[in-house]
């Protein structure tokens, strides 16, 4: 169900975000968008609305067009990135340039599209990075004069940290490295992770020696990984520049990855079954949405691929240490699912509306990161509560939801309105997280527009 987007004043309370909807002689313009509208700018010479949406259930923004009276809404870069990034655009005063924010490659830059020209100049609108790779660009912001750009500008790093359930301490793990989706072997002597924000898989041990990176650029990996249950190959997903995200194998002794999946959609989350012959797999939480889109199973030796039964619209499979279940989210993140391939039947293990994770704070019940814990007898996953990181658990004898540990306490976590917050667990049930220790400032970018 789509939302208004209504001027019914000019509150000055609210002119920052609300002055483009006012418009200049009082309108009321009225635009029924697919999601919730934010950073609303009206064009310099009246005529158009820009805006960032972010889609009902889904982490995940893109920028929309409108004229000012609220017709031809539109998408404005359709297909620019291949999960939708992009936001919090500024024209600069004279209306010749929109200046954005997107992510592609992993890297977040801030960009400029040509929006206006000259019928005797022959001019390109496609958009062109303004800021180098080196560092995660936002929220910018064009000068009056229009010859800078103000823009948020991050030297991204990150760090691991632990919690201890012996001890129940959250200390660091693995000093100097900066990474997520760490997973561990099934006897934990070695781990893998995903570096942060340079999107490269690495093994090593788990006292962190004889570290290898296993893939290389332009190859970018994301998502969580999974060790085969012999521990020699890893299954993660990457794709190269402007590809999807796919799922691929690549042995611990190094190699060239092999694709397990293919085609016009994101496939991630893969999970190995018990006998390590086949795996599981989803789509991407903004696909699962859709509706269209379900869980798989491809067998690694016939390469058959077959749908798991009533799973549209699920993603994030994780599947048990016994080979028997099948963990999933809901596309809204609400629901955590639980797939018996016993019986070949679903039920739902948790839910927001039943579960105390519903009195938690701005995004009630919006659940992430489930993991089983190294028994299979219970699942851990994380709920996102704004500046909190509550990790629950819930154990399939009795069906109770408790709070394990809160790991934004003292861990500082990354966190981003567009991306997940990453918890897992290792084999002694620990849990972990990335704790963000990287450098924020201003920055003012000189410019010379053709």
């Amino acid at each position: 169900m789509g939302r208004s987007v209504v001027a019914r004043r000019c509150d000055p309370l609210l002119r920052h975000e609300r002055r483009s909807l006012c418009g200049r002689r009082g309108r009321q313009p009225r635009a029924e968008t697919p999601g919730g509208p934010f950073w609303i700018r009206e064009s310099p010479d009246g005529r158009l609305l820009r805006f960032s949406l972010l889609q009902n259930g889904k982490d995940a923004s893109s920028l929309w067009e409108a004229r000012t009276d609220g017709s031809s809404l539109h998408r404005l870069l359709p297909g620019f990135t291949t999960q939708p990034s992009d936001c919090c655009g500024n024209w600069t005063p004279d209306g010749r340039y929109y200046i954005f924010q997107a992510t592609r490659s992993g890297v977040t830059a801030i960009w400029a599209m040509r929006d206006a020209g000259d019928w005797w100049h022959r001019v390109s609108h496609a958009p062109v990075q303004l800021t180098p790779d080196l560092i995660r660009a936002e929220r910018p912001e064009p000068s009056r004069d229009g010859n800078r750009i103000f823009f948020v500008g991050t030297a991204q790093r990150g760090e691991l940290a632990r919690y201890d359930p012996k001890t129940k301490t959250i200390g660091s793990f693995l000093p100097g490295v900066s990474g997520r989706f760490l997973t561990f072997t099934r006897g934990g002597k070695h781990v893998a992770w995903i570096s942060w924000p340079e999107g490269k898989l690495w093994y090593a041990r788990s006292d962190g020696s004889d570290q290898r990176q296993l893939i290389f650029a332009p190859m970018d990996a994301d998502f969580p990984l999974s060790f085969s249950p012999d521990g020699s190959q890893i299954a993660f997903v990457a794709h190269n520049p402007g590809s999807y995200w796919q799922v691929y194998l690549v042995p611990v002794d190094g190699g060239d990855p092999q694709p397990v999946t293919q085609g016009n959609v994101d496939s991630v989350d893969p999970t190995w079954s018990l006998p390590g012959d086949a795996l599981a797999y989803g789509p991407s939480s903004v696909d699962a949405g859709n509706g269209n889109t379900a869980l798989h199973i491809v067998n690694l030796r016939t390469h058959e691929t077959t749908e798991v039964p009533g799973s549209r619209g699920l993603f994030s499979p994780r599947w048990s240490p016994d080979g028997r279940y099948l963990l999933a989210l809901t596309a809204d993140g609400v629901d955590l699912r639980l797939y018996d391939f016993k019986t070949g039947t679903w039920q739902t293990l948790a839910s927001a509306t039943e579960s105390p994770v519903s009195s938690y704070g701005i995004d009630i019940g919006k659940f992430e990161s489930p993991n089983w814990s190294a028994d299979g007898k219970c699942v851990y996953f994380a709920v996102r509560d704004g500046p909190k990181e509550p990790v629950d658990r819930i154990c399939l004898a009795d069906r109770k939801v408790t709070t394990i540990v809160d790991m934004a306490s003292g861990a500082n976590l990354v966190y981003s309105i567009i991306s997940n917050i990453w918890t897992g667990v290792g084999p002694d049930d620990s849990l972990y997280t990335l704790r963000d220790i990287s450098n924020e400032q201003i920055y003012a970018l000189n410019m010379k527009f053709p």
